[in-house]
């Protein structure tokens, strides 16, 4: 029995060693983005080193963009967003955060997928 449970916890050792790998790609990957540059096409999203992590956020806001497609992604609608934040977002906001996702969603994806792990290891 103990040497089941041995060989149980190689296996998953292995499965988060290459996950580990996986991510570590990404996070090197974004990390090799510019982060200083503006972007003209969304005046709006700002990146400010050591706010938000570095991630693009609508600007005097302080909400990512991450964060604007995560809550989408769970389904609330741009109105919802916005009734939720209390008058800190607008709907432009809201819809060019969208924008900016649809146009960097490697990106912005790479993010989700970051966090997402993040809370998995935080739950376990």
């Amino acid at each position: 029995m103990i040497g089941g449970e041995v060989q149980e916890i190689k296996t998953e050792l292995i499965s988060v060693r290459q996950e580990l790998r996986r991510l570590t790609e990404k996070v090197e990957w974004l990390m090799s983005r510019p982060h200083h540059v503006p972007d003209p096409t969304y005046p709006n999203i700002v990146r400010i080193d050591g706010v938000q992590g570095g991630e693009p956020m609508i600007r005097n806001k302080f909400v990512t963009v991450t964060t604007i497609v995560a809550l989408i992604q769970y389904g609330q609608t741009p109105e919802q967003i916005v009734g939720d934040y209390d008058g800190r977002l607008t709907l432009a906001d809201v819809h060019g955060a969208l924008s900016y996702y649809y146009s960097n969603q490697v990106e912005i994806e790479g993010y989700l997928t970051a966090h997402r792990a993040a809370l998995e290891q935080v739950g376990q």
